[in-house]
């Protein structure tokens, strides 16, 4: 079921740093409609990762979460107290295969272009990530995130 990408709530979980960006973000990804959460961390240390993976979960809804889909790096090991805490089943995967890394690419291209991230406020990185889900994708017939989303829970609540 996951690897059909056809239900939302099977999210992909990486980290953008690089040479210019300064701390990290976590970027986690829903695999169906491209639904991006990003949150900057001081560090990519695997307590603070998990706790902010908690706190997203949290965010958007825990019920909502089927599975988490993470690369084997260091920062990530802890991923296993996500399961008990929610349910959700999760995975180590081979780095650099899989949606969250074409939004870290979309991120890297149009919003942190020659900026740095330790220079970015949680609201402008908030305003970012509003950015990226109200923008129209390809692989979604160009709809954005949030319509696709919007779609489907209109397409539910008419079938039920």
């Amino acid at each position: 079921m996951v690897e059909e990408r056809v239900r939302f709530g099977d999210f992909e979980a990486d980290f953008m740093i690089g040479s210019k960006t300064g701390c990290p973000l976590l970027v986690l990804t829903d695999r169906a409609r491209m639904y991006t959460n990003i949150k900057k961390l001081p560090a990519n240390e695997a307590t603070q990762v998990v706790e902010a993976i908690i706190e997203i979960i949290q965010k958007i809804y825990p019920q909502m979460v089927q599975t988490m889909t993470f690369d084997n790096g260091l920062e990530l090991v802890k991923h296993g107290r996500i399961k008990p805490l929610f349910g959700v089943e999760t995975y180590v995967t081979r780095p650099y295969k899989g949606t969250v890394e074409n939004r870290i690419g979309v991120l890297q291209r149009r919003f942190f272009k020659g900026k740095s991230i330790n220079q970015c406020t949680d609201q402008q990185i908030q305003i970012i990530e509003d950015k990226m889900n109200n923008r129209g994708v390809r692989q979604l017939e160009y709809l954005s995130s949030v319509e696709k989303i919007n779609a489907t829970w209109d397409h539910v609540a008419l079938a039920s």
